[in-house]
């Protein structure tokens, strides 16, 4: 698991009483948000496919 649910996840756990491992996060865009980041951004994939960048 990644992203937000893998957070989720930790800080349930932690809740619980767990012990959680220190979590660092790392994102290329701007923002974050992943996938679920819209940008206006496009190119085409190897197939010619519209793909956002």
């Amino acid at each position: 698991p990644s992203g937000l649910a893998q957070l989720r996840a930790f800080q349930s756990a932690k809740e619980k009483g767990a012990d959680v491992p220190e979590v660092v996060c790392f994102e290329r865009q701007s923002n974050w948000g992943g996938i679920w980041n819209y940008t206006w951004r496009t190119g085409t994939d190897e197939y010619g496919e519209p793909v956002h960048c």
